[in-house]
């Protein structure tokens, strides 16, 4: 008898003691791999309490029964403690499953959860990240665009031209030391866009003492911006003395950056000849940028030869060699056509208006015709400022076709298409241009400009006042 109850009690005593290790193992489990193990435990436990230990502990308590011939009453007490101790075992496993399971399944739970807050936590640092590349992407191209510019050839663009002058603005709160190249070159380009071109020359003079000695490209920027103040400032001389010291100090470098300044001088010399009058010497500088720079595949290169070609162009209808202007109009053209190795269509555009002027020069209005056409065309749904304005510049140059031809209902519908685009007319250019004289007194043609504000309505003649009816003579008998 009391062999059976140690035996019951050694059996409850490790059970508990299984119970107590898997409780603590559930307490420390802090990921699924120790909940799993957990349950692996306890199935363990269940396979040995319910197969091995019983059938065990039943052997031996029959065993010690049959040999001390004990009598039905210690059988039967036996056998309830017996019972007892299996009845014990079994309430402890099925609480150790039950709670131990819950336990599992709520550490589960809450592991799972936390995965998925981790989770939204990586999902957004990600996003933040890339948000980041992003605009630092975005940062470093539009500093690379910003560097591409000079006050030769500012941007046409507001966006641009904005950024330019933040970019200045932070610069100028460095002290003038501690400037970068980049934020130099900004603080020149943003007083170019505000006109300031006394401030030009005094930065650019101060970009030369900082860089000037050791960066060509510094020197020969500083050298060019300082050609065009001179410029504006209507010292064209100094302008041009400018430009020639860009030619001759690096006129034969091989340095991409040079090389570009070094175009930009030498077409901008052209526009310093045009403004002393002196065109020869202006139609000689800009074909120098063909020969310098005609052969170049470099699409910035290549933009100083467009304007000097549309520029060479120009100077020949002045001088009315229009069979030349023609060629270069075709030149233009075929240079930089879309299927070209630098296509370069607002350049495109402005030989085909070029083009267009001469053939009506050359009485070919219908060619001229198609040559505004072939810009509507091509470039209508454009939404570049520049192309636009040579949209524009097609349609007018279309009105001003009909009004020399007497086509006044054609040409009230080419200036009515401009409104429609523009959102009001030019009425001091339609009044100053000669090729509407033909139609300028037409009834139609006056309505539409007195329509649009562009000029007074005639006034109405004055009423006459009636005069009294003449007396009739008397009717004498």
């Amino acid at each position: 008898m009391i062999r059976q109850l140690i035996y019951a009690f050694a059996a409850f005593l490790l059970v508990g003691h299984a119970v107590e290790n898997a409780d603590a193992a559930v307490k420390a489990t802090g990921a699924v791999t120790q909940a799993d193990e957990l349950e692996q435990r306890l199935d363990r436990l269940e396979q040995d309490l319910g197969d091995t230990r019983d059938e065990r502990d039943f052997e031996k308590i029959r065993a010690d029964l049959l040999e001390a011939q004990t009598s039905w009453f210690e059988i039967l007490i036996s056998v309830l403690m017996g019972g007892f101790g299996l009845l014990v075992s079994g309430v402890v496993i099925y609480f150790t499953f039950r709670f131990g399971k819950a336990a599992v399944a709520e550490a589960k739970s809450a592991i799972e959860q936390e995965r998925k807050e981790i989770q939204q936590l990586l999902d957004d640092a990600r996003e933040g990240v890339g948000n980041i590349r992003t605009h630092a992407s975005e940062a470093a191209e539009l500093t690379k665009t910003l560097k591409d510019f000079t006050p030769a050839n500012l941007p046409q663009d507001q966006t641009m031209k904005e950024a330019i002058r933040d970019f200045a603005a932070a610069a100028e709160l460095k002290p003038r030391a501690q400037r970068s190249i980049d934020e130099y070159k900004a603080l020149i380009n943003a007083a170019a866009l505000n006109e300031n071109w006394n401030l030009v020359v005094s930065r650019a003079a101060d970009m030369t003492d900082h860089f000037g000695k050791q960066d060509a490209s510094v020197a020969a920027f500083a050298l060019l911006a300082n050609g065009v103040a001179m410029g504006n400032l209507e010292q064209h001389g100094d302008a041009l003395a400018a430009y020639e010291e860009v030619l001759t100090r690096y006129g034969n470098s091989s340095e991409l950056a040079v090389q570009e300044t070094v175009a930009k001088a030498q077409f901008n010399k052209g526009m310093a000849y045009g403004h002393l009058e002196q065109f020869e010497q202006e139609l000689s500088s800009y074909e120098e940028v063909l020969c310098m720079f005609g052969a170049s595949e470099n699409p910035r290169l290549l933009r100083s030869v467009a304007k000097a070609l549309v520029n060479i162009c120009h100077l020949r209808i002045q001088a009315k060699d229009f069979e030349k202007a023609l060629e270069t109009c075709e030149e233009i053209i075929r240079k930089f056509d879309e299927k070209s190795l630098a296509p370069l269509p607002e350049f495109v555009a402005k030989g085909l208006i070029n083009k267009g002027v001469v053939l009506g020069k050359l009485g070919n209005p219908g060619d001229q015709l198609r040559a505004c056409d072939e810009v509507i065309n091509r470039y209508g749904a454009s939404t570049d400022l520049i192309m636009k304005e040579m949209v524009h510049k097609a349609i007018f140059n279309r009105a001003c076709v009909h009004g020399r031809t007497l086509a006044v209902e054609e040409c009230v519908a080419a200036l009515a298409k401009l409104r429609d685009l523009t959102g009001a007319l030019d009425c001091e250019k339609i009044a100053g241009d000669i090729d509407f004289d033909p139609v300028r007194n037409d009834p139609k043609f006056v309505s539409f400009l007195v329509e649009h504000g562009c000029i007074a309505p005639a006034p109405k003649p004055a009423r006459r006042k009636r005069k009294p009816p003449l007396a009739t003579p008397p009717i004498t008998p």
